[in-house]
């Protein structure tokens, strides 16, 4: 998926990896990460380059709360990595996972799945 700015200069490519608790594993479960195309209050400084990575865990309901969130590369302002995990956590949402025969798949207390986001900054997203 592709996050654009407001003026048409984006992020890349953000990849991203989903991280089941152990007894899910394998349960073939399926849902929806919703997420928006656009991130309008981000600029990104010319200088920037590099990559931005978000953790986020998803509860039950489908809602998003920051682990943590680093840069490597050449420079990443923290105004960029700040956007990048409100963005994560505050725009996207994730749908209840469902089995294969569209039963919801409900989390347990104390569960939740991982989110792991990926965000090309500067040269990087130029490249994708």
């Amino acid at each position: 998926m592709r996050i654009r700015k407001r003026n048409g200069k984006g992020f890349g490519r953000a990849r991203f990896w989903l991280y089941f608790p152990d007894r899910l594993v394998g349960a073939g479960l399926a849902g929806t990460l919703r997420t928006p195309r656009h991130l309008p209050d981000c600029e990104i400084p010319q200088d920037n380059f590099g990559t931005v990575t978000v953790e986020a865990s998803i509860d039950t309901h489908g809602n998003h709360h920051y682990v943590r969130a680093w840069a490597e590369g050449k420079r990443i302002d923290q105004a960029v990595l700040q956007s990048c995990a409100d963005l994560v956590c505050k725009s996207w949402h994730s749908d209840t996972p469902e089995y294969p025969d569209g039963t919801p798949c409900y989390l347990r207390d104390g569960e939740s799945i991982r989110l792991i986001v990926d965000f090309p900054v500067g040269r990087a997203g130029a490249a994708s």
